[in-house]
């Protein structure tokens, strides 16, 4: 008996779940469609031996990346990431049990404390059903604030993205992301909810300069200096001004003494008129080349978009059945760099290229 996508996902089957895609396809079924259909088996894929929940951050991420693709290319990234799923291990299923729905949000922090995941996330259920799930999802970012430097910002980058998966798309039912983000809290240990930090961000010129030194070196440390900086921002909204001050002061702390050190683009070169010309250079893994192939193409809203398009395809057509999910989410994050930067051409290079380091 053939199965369904959702459960060749949720059965680690990675065949099964191409013939499904290939059918659904073949049926008519668009990019989003099927991917919002597996959105509970893509929750519990796991990237073993981290505890981070990687992959319901990259799931998040790429809704975000269909937009900016192709036909062929929004394909060509749904393959990728169903494939990614479907081999991984998945984390335990954890039964929804109703908790009573009048409790403070210490009662959270000690379930955490003692390391009770199933217990937590129906105390996440309770309260949400009790605040709203803004409410719950702008206590766990301040929760996560307090620990930025022990877990490299995951505990602000991923759960920002799970929260938001959820905040905008209310018609799925939540108890995947709090389930991911009850054991990521538990093991993480992330129990107390730090005093606020204080800073004036108030010119947009001091925190360009943070900016400029997140976006600098190489490695995966560096990579989530950046991510980090875009979790914050993707849910900016959620917060008065003091607490994304405080979220951005602990960023800030997260950095460091690390220096700023923007790349030089020494050679122009020339435009792509189109994903062919584009993939010629990219696909030959030069940073350096592929950089330059943009440099001239940040001005315009229009290029931009062209850029961004070519990218998400790129990275997606040179799959060969196994990514790191960080060539995903610091693909997202280099391409809203691109587009919030474009007028600071040293910011926004120099995060191309240090994702692209990464990447290549």
């Amino acid at each position: 008996m053939r199965m369904s996508l959702l459960d060749a996902i949720n059965d680690s089957n990675p065949s099964q779940a191409t013939e499904q895609v290939n059918l659904m396809f073949q049926a008519g079924r668009d990019v989003l469609t099927i991917h919002d259909s597996i959105y509970s088996a893509a929750f519990r894929a796991l990237n073993l031996p981290f505890i981070s929940p990687h992959l319901p951050k990259m799931y998040r991420i790429c809704r975000e990346l269909f937009s900016k693709a192709d036909e062929e290319g929004a394909i060509s990234l749904l393959r990728l990431e169903i494939n990614e799923y479907s081999k991984r291990r998945k984390m335990r299923k954890m039964q929804q049990i109703t908790e009573p729905t009048s409790l403070e949000f210490t009662g959270i922090e000690q379930s955490i404390r003692d390391g009770d995941a199933e217990k937590t996330a129906r105390l996440f259920a309770a309260f949400q059903a009790s605040t709203g799930l803004e409410e719950l999802a702008r206590r766990l970012l301040l929760l996560g604030s307090g620990y930025l430097g022990t877990d490299l910002g995951h505990s602000i980058s991923c759960t920002s993205f799970i929260l938001l998966e959820i905040l905008e798309h209310p018609d799925q039912d939540p108890w995947p992301a709090l389930t991911v983000l009850a054991e990521f809290f538990c093991r993480g240990r992330f129990t107390r909810t730090p005093p606020f930090k204080e800073i004036d961000i108030q010119t947009d010129k001091l925190i360009e300069e943070h900016v400029l030194r997140a976006v600098s070196g190489y490695g995966i440390g560096n990579l989530h200096d950046t991510i980090t900086f875009y979790a914050i921002n993707k849910v900016q909204h959620l917060f008065t001004t003091e607490e994304y001050s405080h979220l951005v002061a602990s960023w800030i702390d997260f950095l460091g003494t690390k220096k700023a050190k923007p790349v030089q683009i020494e050679t122009i070169i020339e435009k792509p008129n189109d994903y062919a010309e584009f993939f010629k250079t990219f696909s030959r893994r030069d940073v350096n080349d592929t950089v330059a192939l943009v440099a001239r193409m940040l001005e315009s809203k229009e290029e931009r978009e062209m850029i961004a398009g070519f990218l998400v395809r790129g990275v997606s057509d040179l799959y060969q059945g196994d990514y790191d999910p960080h060539f995903i989410t610091g693909l997202g994050s280099a391409l809203w760099m691109l587009d919030t930067y474009h007028s600071r051409p040293e910011i926004a290079l120099t995060a191309l290229h240090q994702y692209l380091a990464y990447f290549y």
